[in-house]
């Protein structure tokens, strides 16, 4: 391990600050990739003498580790920790938690970044409310991500909220970790991260959320190997899932958290695999029967019956055998279908990126039709109900030549209505063509589509400038926003036909 020892720095200095957060980052063939954090990290606002980044190789191939020592040499707070390979992220977690000198303790995965105020924010934050885990408000760079978008104290009072993250990019009280014996599962454990952070608000005095700025930037780089794309062993997954339900019914003392808690796990690692264009995609004898076993011995009916209609009726159906009742409703889910379009499209003086839009339900095959003695089903117009939601779309932004998608924020007004927002202040757009995209649907079911202009919709017909871009709207089939490096000259050709056109040249001779 470098000759580290743990709690001491990585070179023969004793500590002789108050070190407040400690960076912790598995590494794993990440090669150039990673540069983008280390600069996110020297850009920090906080004080260098107050963090430090302990980055952990977990037995890289391809020369990663050399690189990185190359490119922190000159840094006295980062450090590089080598380890023998253990092929998946608990085991250098905890060896970056063993070796971390800080008050705080924030993982990052080596691929992603930070906002430049983000470890001085979140410290603060923490310290001011004792909190003993904090999240963050996330960005997605190329992938959706659950969106905290409030500032609460006391977010363990609101388990559904906190259970929309469980992806361990958070900060923690390093004392609390230690304390209550915190740590990753290691070896081949699916969910790791699911069962540490869940374990963390179980154990938590106060659980905070923090969205009132954006600390973490969450990349998916295409092309590169994630554990997260293979496909899965499906025993051993739910087992894994089995392994979090257990942590909930150990720890928890209030049998309504336990439900929320549990029906997290149930509806998204469970149940949407099965929904929708997910049935065609994922759907196979072993999956089906892992899921069934999972419902049958660890969900009561009752908790069955609270959960929305189309989950109800695919778990009702699964515990009762019925397999292809429960394809033919992911049929009839997956034929359902959101036409959106844009009836507005501006970029505002100030560089905000405005889209307002509206969008519809289109039906598609007749709705099933399930009875039986035993449970009440949903009816039909408690399955209407629940896709009537799905025109609560997100949004992205999808550049046309690399694929990569960036998120925009959504505020929803009457029904159908969104508007999306790219703010001032965002991770600027890289030059080329940006089509809107709309996302609609639930968890894995969900599905992208491109929108189209709406009757009588005027696209402004001029580019404004935006910091070193020139942004404008165009329609090819599909919205699309059109990014240009600015250059002042085709600015100034402008302006000095607009000024030929209003004031009057007197002739010559």
């Amino acid at each position: 391990m470098g000759g580290s020892q743990p709690g001491k720095p990585g070179c023969a200095e004793e500590v002789r600050f108050a070190m407040k957060v400690s960076v912790v980052v598995p590494v794993f063939n990440t090669g150039a990739e990673i540069e983008a954090l280390i600069e996110s990290l020297r850009a920090q606002s906080l004080p260098r003498s107050e963090w430090e980044a302990v980055f952990v190789d977990d037995g890289s191939t391809d020369g990663t580790p050399d690189f990185v020592e190359h490119l922190i040499a000159g840094d006295e707070n980062m450090r590089l920790l080598r380890e023998k390979p253990s092929g998946w992220p608990g085991r250098p977690r905890n060896v970056g938690i063993d070796h971390a000198r800080g008050d705080y303790v924030f993982f990052s995965d080596d691929d992603d970044t930070l906002g430049p105020e983000a470890l001085e924010r979140m410290a603060a934050f923490a310290d001011e409310h004792r909190s003993d885990v904090v999240i963050p408000r996330t960005v997605g760079k190329n992938r959706g991500v659950p969106a905290i978008t409030r500032t609460v104290v006391d977010a363990q009072r609101e388990p559904a909220l906190i259970m929309s993250s469980l992806a361990p990019q958070k900060l923690f009280r390093r004392a609390f970790l230690v304390e209550q014996g915190i740590r990753f599962r290691e070896g081949h454990f699916r969910l790791e991260d699911h069962l540490f952070v869940s374990t963390a608000y179980l154990r938590a005095t106060r659980v905070s959320t923090f969205a009132d700025y954006p600390c973490y930037y969450l990349a998916y780089q295409t092309g590169r190997p994630h554990i997260s794309q293979q496909q899965p062993d499906w025993h051993g997954y739910f087992g894994s899932v089995r392994a979090c339900l257990d942590g909930v019914d150990a720890e928890c003392r209030d049998p309504e958290v336990a439900r929320v808690m549990r029906s997290r796990w149930l509806r998204v690692e469970a149940l949407s695999r099965l929904r929708g264009v997910g049935y065609e995609k994922n759907a196979s004898p072993s999956l089906v029967e892992e899921v069934r076993s999972l419902l049958v011995d660890r969900f009561p009916v009752e908790e069955l019956q609270a959960l929305k209609p189309i989950d109800r009726m695919l778990a009702l159906l699964l515990v009762e055998g019925r397999v292809e009742e429960a394809e033919a409703l992911a049929h009839w889910e997956s034929s359902l279908s959101v036409a959106t379009e844009v009836t507005s499209a501006k970029v505002e003086r100030g560089g905000t990126v405005r889209i307002a839009l509206r969008s519809a339900l289109q039906p598609g095959s007749p709705l099933p039709r399930v009875t039986s003695d035993r449970v009440r089903y949903p009816s039909g117009a408690e399955l209407l109900e629940h896709v009537a939601g799905y025109t609560r779309i997100g949004v992205e932004l999808q550049q046309a030549k690399t694929k990569v998608r960036r998120p925009l924020e959504v505020a929803y007004g009457a029904e159908g209505e969104s508007v999306a927002t790219l703010a001032v202040g965002a991770e600027p757009l890289v030059p080329g063509r940006w089509d809107v995209l709309a996302l609609a649907g639930e968890h894995r079911s969900r599905r992208r589509r491109a929108v189209q202009a709406g009757e009588g919709l005027r696209l402004p017909s001029r580019s404004r400038r935006v910091g070193a871009m020139a942004l404008g709207f165009t329609d090819v089939g599909r919205i699309s926003i059109r990014v240009q490096r600015f250059t002042p000259t085709s600015f100034a050709r402008r302006a000095a036909r607009k000024l030929r056109r209003t004031v009057l040249v007197p002739r010559q001779g």
